[in-house]
């Protein structure tokens, strides 16, 4: 937002160079002129609320991450809907099942999880496959 600025700046700039060569008209100007002006401060204000609530995206981070140390827990536990709930949130409902095997791809914020490291994550299209047991190959989530 802040570059988006800085090109409507440089707009603004070539905009009152044109006026002051006298390349434009004034009511040209002006309208131009207030065009960016409003892009401009609507991007400030968008900047300013996000610097005020700085903690809203915290609470998704926390239960992210608190997700995503339980998943070895939750593959290893019986619960079926809590592995469906956990594997939508991974992959979302792009899953195909072929003998009795998940499969798809992760979700891009799910990808640095891949392998631990973050060498495999610059490819946003990792397959993971995923064994569910006792789930019937006929499943439909």
């Amino acid at each position: 937002m802040r570059t988006s600025i800085s090109e409507i700046d440089g707009k603004l700039a070539r905009l009152t160079d044109l006026f002051v060569d006298q390349d434009i008209e004034r009511s040209e100007y002006l309208s131009r002129k207030e065009k960016l002006m409003s892009e401009k401060r609507s991007l400030q204000e968008h900047i300013l609320k996000l610097e005020r609530n700085a903690d809203h995206w915290l609470e998704p981070l926390r239960e992210w991450i608190d997700t995503a140390s339980n998943l070895n827990e939750i593959a290893q536990s019986e619960e079926l809907p809590l592995k469906k709930s956990s594997l939508q949130n991974i992959f979302g409902s792009n899953l195909s099942l072929s003998a009795r095997r998940a499969s798809g791809t992760a979700k891009p914020h799910w990808l640095s999880l891949v392998g631990g490291k973050e060498s495999q994550c610059q490819n946003n299209a990792v397959p993971i496959v995923v064994t569910l047991p006792g789930i019937e190959p006929g499943f439909s989530g």
